[in-house]
């Protein structure tokens, strides 16, 4: 199979992917919100659709095609899933080198695995309940609670992994994609990203089980402080989520199990959401791919803790609009 039609197949099964991603998305929002008629979602659907296709001609002058434009040739030639999957994987595996003892890979492995179970069994209401219940009393006991399951996923997201860092010279945190030089050149592919995922986060919005969902938080909207000190906790726990997932679990595996690191890394990340919503933990098998790999291509995990954040702020702002909680939140007190 030459190069061309390698691209040509990669395209069609992610198009094919994305197109029954979508109709499950539709089918299950109009089966449990039938307050939109039916024929809206295809307006939205082919309104957006058009919408980038537009974009994309603007922007590049070329319609877009199965073959990738050529190199320099524009830079939303990144976008082009050909590019940013297939091109990406190949340069990275091109450093692998499998004939030599991965050590790495055995500490990162047992590492992850501990301090998952770790955080599953130590870091949520269960433990608190049973040991300090009187934490959970008063006015602020859910924040606290809160406040203590973004502690345990930053002790066992950050620190855990942090001393295996200092104990093995083999791991370095300047090899877990913290580096900030290229942060500002890339910046530009984070916001392309937001505003693809922001659409869609809109249109699930209006689900129910999202509305129910969504913040967490039961009372972020009951003052200022209770918004702002829970998004500091979920903004705490996504970046060491994002150096444990797209830095610590894949940077020092890259010379070893090269383009395959993110696939390893993909399985532990989308058992996490398993609680949430069915489509939302699906997502995160296609987010933990993109991120994992974004993260590969720029050397650098920050792209992906500005989305995450960005579209966790967003879907807990709108879950509060459609809850008609926000314009209360924005004419409270600081302290409620």
């Amino acid at each position: 199979m030459n190069k061309r039609n390698s691209y040509k197949y990669f395209y069609a099964l992610t198009g094919i992917i994305v197109s029954i991603l979508i109709a499950v998305l539709v089918i299950v929002h109009v089966h449990e919100v039938k307050k939109i008629p039916f024929w809206c979602y295809f307006v939205y659907g082919g309104a957006l659709g058009l919408a980038g296709f537009s974009l994309w001609i603007i922007i590049t002058g070329s319609i877009p095609s199965i073959t990738p434009p050529p190199f320099g040739s524009t830079p939303l030639r990144i976008f082009h899933p050909a590019v940013f999957f297939l091109e990406s994987w190949k340069e990275i595996d091109k450093l692998t080198r499998r004939d030599k003892f991965g050590l790495p890979v055995i500490i990162v492995a047992v590492t992850a695995a501990f301090s998952l179970t770790l955080v599953e069994y130590f870091g949520g209401r269960d433990f608190l309940q049973h040991y300090y219940p009187r934490i959970l009393e008063g006015k602020y006991g859910d924040l606290a609670m809160f406040g203590w399951w973004s502690f345990a996923r930053t002790f066992g997201y950050v620190v855990i992994p942090s001393f295996t860092m200092l104990i093995f010279p083999s791991l370095s945190f300047r090899n877990c994609g913290l580096g900030v030089k290229d942060f500002w050149k890339h910046l530009w592919i984070y916001a392309v990203l937001f505003a693809i995922v922001l659409p869609v986060i809109i249109f699930i919005s209006f689900k129910e089980d999202f509305k129910n969902y969504y913040p967490f938080y039961d009372y972020a909207s009951r003052s200022w402080f209770d918004f702002l000190m829970w998004e500091f906790f979920y903004a705490t726990q996504f970046v060491s989520l994002e150096f444990f997932f797209r830095g610590y679990m894949i940077h020092p595996l890259k010379e070893y199990l090269g383009s395959y690191s993110i696939f390893f890394m993909v399985i532990p990340y989308c058992m996490i959401h398993y609680g949430k919503p069915y489509l939302e933990a699906n997502a995160a098998i296609v987010a933990g791919i993109v991120l994992g790999t974004l993260s590969l291509r720029t050397g650098s995990i920050w792209c992906g803790c500005l989305i995450h954040i960005s579209v966790a702020l967003s879907m807990d702002i709108l879950a509060l609009c459609q809850k008609g909680l926000l314009i209360p939140l924005l004419h409270s007190k600081f302290f409620g």
